[in-house]
């Protein structure tokens, strides 16, 4: 059975409830066709902090995020059939797909491309303002600023730990706050809206909100997963490979070794 890698940003130390509802919903989306792994960051990789209170400052994300190809090398190595990068900031990604020969996919990059295939114009619903402007680059970067209409922030803003610690038991809350950001979103003539972090995306589910303010809503783990599953299948039955050239490139076999003899890789100290 082909077996999926989602790496989180969360931890079970802060995001149990989150975690545990986010395994279910994958179950249930996966029908049996991959097993899911869910792989999250020790406990103490943001210290006292809040993920997006450090990661809006482009040092702190270079450095805390900087163990992502390490997880992806660490998922080829175990046969795993692909690696999502389970973060709307997709952290690393050219790295990480230099890095491995097997599927990575971005949930960020998946949701944009399969709102546009639903939409002319998307919205997006951010939990911060940083966020609000890791969301734009990454929307430029992917060449989509056209399609999207509207990037709204949760208000009040709302922080990961906050939304695990109370939102999965009672929804209603940020299930209305976000019902409002998606009609800044609908306003400005977006037609899908995709929730722009992955708590608050599972969240948004838990609560039952398939659409908001009038428009549909994108699941952001489904349509990943399901689009994790194409990408297997299109490597192995149509031959869609990486770009190597220019746009991926993967270091050959003896630079390689020493450049893995340089990475801290998870789990070692």
């Amino acid at each position: 059975m082909d077996r999926i890698w989602w790496q989180s940003l969360s931890s079970a130390a802060w995001a149990g409830p989150y975690q545990d509802y986010m395994t279910k919903h994958a179950e249930a989306v996966l029908e049996g066709a991959a097993e899911f792994h869910l792989g999250g960051l020790p406990a103490d990789t943001f210290g006292e902090f809040s993920p997006m209170s450090l990661l809006g400052y482009p040092l702190a994300s270079h450095v805390l995020m900087e163990q992502m190809p390490g997880y992806a090398l660490q998922a080829e190595d175990q046969g795993f059939s692909a690696f999502v990068l389970g973060s709307y900031s997709e952290p690393h990604l050219r790295a990480v797909r230099s890095a491995v020969d097997i599927p990575v996919v971005s949930v960020a990059e998946t949701t944009l491309f399969a709102a546009c295939s639903n939409a002319e114009r998307i919205g997006i619903v951010a939990i911060t303002p940083q966020l609000r402007r890791i969301i734009a680059d990454i929307v430029a970067r992917h060449g989509l600023a056209s399609r999207v209409a509207h990037i709204a922030v949760l208000e009040p803003v709302v922080l990961e730990h906050e939304l695990a610690d109370d939102a999965f038991a009672d929804p209603s809350d940020i299930a209305e706050r976000f019902e409002r950001a998606a009609a800044g979103c609908a306003a400005a003539q977006a037609d899908t809206v995709i929730p722009g972090e992955g708590i608050l995306s599972e969240v948004v589910h838990r609560a039952g909100l398939h659409v908001a303010a009038g428009i549909p809503v994108v699941d952001c783990l489904g349509v990943t997963l399901l689009h994790t599953l194409f990408q297997i299948a299109a490597a192995r039955r149509a031959g869609l490979v990486r770009g190597r050239m220019w746009s991926y490139p993967r270091l050959p076999a003896d630079k390689a070794a020493f450049i893995r003899g340089q990475m801290t890789l998870p789990g070692q100290p």
